[in-house]
């Protein structure tokens, strides 16, 4: 029995892929005859990392020049966040813009909150403020993960 081979055609993302994938194994990699597979994961993780700010400065140009000037687009954010839900603002033959707009979120306000508690169970706002300040725990310290290129080598 003989299979047929059916030829896949690439999504447009997937070419693209497929070519930054070329242009990495085009660029040269400083730590190529190093031992172990150190240099190759951290020049990929910055390849990709740069290609991701790249991406992502390009990203916000578009979104800038698709709401500039009286001719725009799509809407400033401001006039976007006037209707809640979701919503289509642009659309041509291939794309549709969908903007989604939530309910605001909503915080707490500490200094709101012990000046409240203080005016209906009559404790000194400076009471109140010792117990919050002895009541806080610390979170999860921010993490920021990045490969930057060694000078000089």
């Amino acid at each position: 029995m003989v299979k047929e081979r059916v030829a896949r055609t690439k999504s447009p993302l997937e070419k693209l892929h497929a070519y930054i994938h070329t242009t990495m194994a085009a660029y040269p990699n400083p730590d190529q005859k190093a031992r172990g597979n150190a240099g190759r994961m951290l020049h990929e993780i910055w390849i990709w990392q740069e290609a991701a700010a790249l991406a992502a400065s390009a990203e916000k140009a578009a979104w800038q020049a698709a709401q500039l000037g009286d001719n725009y687009l799509i809407p400033p954010d401001g006039e976007l966040r006037d209707d809640a839900g979701e919503s289509v603002v642009a659309d041509s033959p291939s794309y549709s813009c969908v903007v989604r707009v939530d309910a605001p979120r909503a915080s707490f306000d500490r200094d709101t909150f012990i000046a409240l508690v203080s005016r209906q169970y009559k404790i000194p706002a400076a009471e109140l403020l010792r117990i919050v300040e002895r009541s806080t725990k610390g979170g999860t310290a921010p993490l920021t993960k990045r490969v930057v290129p060694v000078e000089g080598r």
